[in-house]
């Protein structure tokens, strides 16, 4: 379940330069700079396949939106939220090592949200008494001291890819701040509410949020809010997942929820890739995550069985193709007492934070195996993302 959180809004003042060489053109420092139609060239270039742009899928009779192509050798890395701060863990092919340590994002000159401003703190005073000295009296001096408190840092609890090279980021407070892939100062993304994902919609990104039951899209380059869609009565979003003008949302309700896909401007799409699903306990949703791959065309959702007390008994990652429904994967991926809280989709390798009482766990899934990311152990994940397109050096310390 996603919980929602209030907003109170401070500057965030850190230069982000993200690399040209990731995307073409979008190495300017122009917050403009997306792709504005879904029919620009590279529609046609060979990384569709792999997650890159694509318009020839037409998933319920709407064609996706275009995304600019990622290297065709890159392996999608992940991105990882811990008390510590974020991290990067790079992917190779194959080999022991085919995860890096968690290389720390240079996110440090962040100043987090300001604080009200408080009056200075009042010198203290402390007088001392000198031992007496042969022929003088004994005499005392006073030592005024300030102290000043320790600036607040800021802890990030949801991070998502803006599917351009940079990264949207919310913190405890609420604050949603955007570090653009083009180059760009950093900027806070001005919507209240809890953020859910980054989709694509339109020719440029954009967040899908949450506040009072109502989901809303906004804009990053201008901030511009458009309303999305709403819950029903007695309904409650378990998650959302976006790509290629495609939105779906896994609602839970007094049944065993369900799960819905529309296009971005709110319509519903007649498509049912996941065909009958059991219902074994109501008041509980059977789905309990979903992640669309960047191209639109396959999506990665969690069905979970219950105990009789009502605590998740195992659950199943599977994935398949949006229009065909066949099959991608189909793994087990967590036991008793064990909750899936991210879950993110390269279109053919699904990364999940598992976190049970014990223990939080970064598992990375693909059609032939399960495997839990070794992480030092002062490091407790909050969240984790695909990186689509390689983030820039400057952001690793």
């Amino acid at each position: 379940m996603r919980w929602a959180r209030q907003t109170s809004i401070g500057a965030v003042s850190v230069a982000v330069a993200l690399a040209a060489s990731a995307c073409g053109s979008l190495g300017e420092p122009y917050l403009g700079s997306f792709p504005t139609s879904s029919t620009s060239p590279i529609e046609n270039e060979p990384s569709a396949a792999d997650g890159g742009s694509s318009s020839s899928g037409d998933p319920g009779g709407f064609a996706v939106e275009a995304l600019p192509p990622r290297p065709p050798d890159y392996l999608p890395s992940i991105v990882v939220i811990s008390g510590e701060g974020i991290g990067l863990i790079e992917r190779r092919s194959s080999g022991p090592e085919r995860f890096s340590d968690l290389i720390p994002l240079a996110l440090s000159g962040l100043a987090g949200p300001e604080p009200d401003p408080e009056p200075e703190p009042e010198p203290e005073e402390t007088t001392t008494t000198a031992p007496p000295v042969f022929g003088t009296s004994s005499s005392s001096s006073t030592i005024i001291t300030t102290t000043t408190e320790p600036e607040p840092q800021i802890q990030w609890t949801e991070v998502h890819d803006d599917l351009f090279g940079g990264l949207v980021l919310q913190a405890d407070t609420g604050e949603i701040m955007w570090f653009p892939g083009t180059g760009g100062e950093p900027r806070m993304v001005e919507v209240e509410g809890e953020l859910l994902e980054v989709g694509f919609a339109a020719g440029t990104p954009e967040t899908l949020s949450i506040r009072a039951g109502q989901i809303t899209r906004t804009r990053l380059i201008d901030n511009d809010v458009v309303p999305f869609a709403a819950l029903q009565l007695g309904e409650e979003i378990v998650d959302l997942s976006s790509s290629g003008a495609i939105v779906a949302i896994a609602r839970s309700d007094d049944a065993c929820g369900s799960v819905s896909f529309l296009r971005s401007d709110g319509m519903p799409l007649t498509i049912d890739p996941f065909g009958v699903i059991a219902c074994d306990q109501n008041s509980r949703p059977t789905v309990g995550a979903v992640a669309l791959s960047p191209d639109g065309e396959a999506v990665a959702y969690t069905l979970i069985e219950y105990r009789e007390d009502g605590v998740e008994l195992e659950t199943t990652l599977r994935a398949v193709e949006l229009t065909s429904g066949a099959q991608i994967l189909d793994q087990p991926i967590g036991a008793s007492g064990e909750v899936v809280e991210s879950l993110a989709f390269d279109g053919s390798t699904a990364v999940v934070l598992r976190r049970s009482s014990s223990s939080s766990n970064v598992v990375v899934a693909t059609a032939d195996s399960v495997e839990v990311i070794p992480l030092d152990l002062d490091i407790i994940p909050r969240a984790v993302t695909f990186a689509r397109i390689p983030l820039s050096n400057n952001l690793v310390e």
